[in-house]
């Protein structure tokens, strides 16, 4: 504790990960606000290289501004790289832009953050990180990945290992993101996507996934 300004802990009813989040944002008045998982451990850098990346972002931006040059977008999110396995994704190798940050590990600008209102509170888990990034590009931002910002994500025992209740659970999320964002035939394919996987999965389910299922159903809710 004597190597932070504050240590707070809260405890309350589980709301969801994006509205438990957003929770704390409200309370937040620090330039960053880092979003992470319990399942997390941190190299000796982790943070010191994540804030250095952030700093150097906003001070080019801020000399663009001031310069009167050609604005330089500002960046929103700078997200760690996992291991023992690096999460699945596309990013500029040069610049590290990305089209979105998984919220596992990951750094904000505070004010970009509440500019959009924080994560969507209507997904409980799974997708919000997708959805969040959607709006914060929509707002012209840009969103980075920095591999050289490590951490170890206990998540999976094996690569690309399927775990029923979180893969339904993303591809529900992946229908309703659609069904806000989507064309009609996007919002098509992903109900036919969504029936098909959970056909596949529960085709070969044993009872203790089904329970997973219904728990994973159960405890989403449909965006408006």
């Amino acid at each position: 504790q004597e190597s932070f300004a504050s240590v707070q802990l809260r405890q309350g009813a589980n709301i969801g990960f994006g509205a438990g989040h957003n929770h704390n944002l409200s309370t937040a008045s620090t330039p960053f606000f880092w979003v992470t998982n319990v399942d997390l451990e941190f190299e000796p850098d982790t943070l010191t290289t994540l804030l250095h990346t952030a700093q150097q972002d906003m001070l080019r931006a801020t000399m663009a501004h001031d310069s009167h040059a050609v604005q330089a977008q500002e960046v929103a999110a700078w997200e760690c790289r996992q291991k023992p396995y690096e999460h699945p994704k596309d990013y500029h190798p040069v610049t590290g832009a990305t089209d979105w940050c998984s919220s596992a590990c990951v750094l904000f600008s505070t004010k970009a953050l509440k500019s959009v209102k924080g994560y969507e509170p209507l997904l409980f888990l799974y997708g919000e990180d997708v959805e969040l990034s959607y709006r914060l590009r929509d707002r012209g931002y840009v969103l980075r990945y920095v591999p050289q910002a490590t951490v170890w994500h206990f998540t999976y025992e094996e690569a690309a290992q399927i775990k029923p209740q979180q893969f339904l659970g993303s591809t529900l999320a992946n229908v309703l993101i659609r069904c806000r964002y989507g064309r009609k035939h996007e919002v098509i394919q992903g109900f036919m996507m969504f029936l098909g996987f959970t056909h596949i999965v529960v085709g070969n389910s044993t009872a203790s996934k089904l329970t997973g299922l219904r728990g994973t159903l159960s405890s989403e809710k449909v965006v408006k």
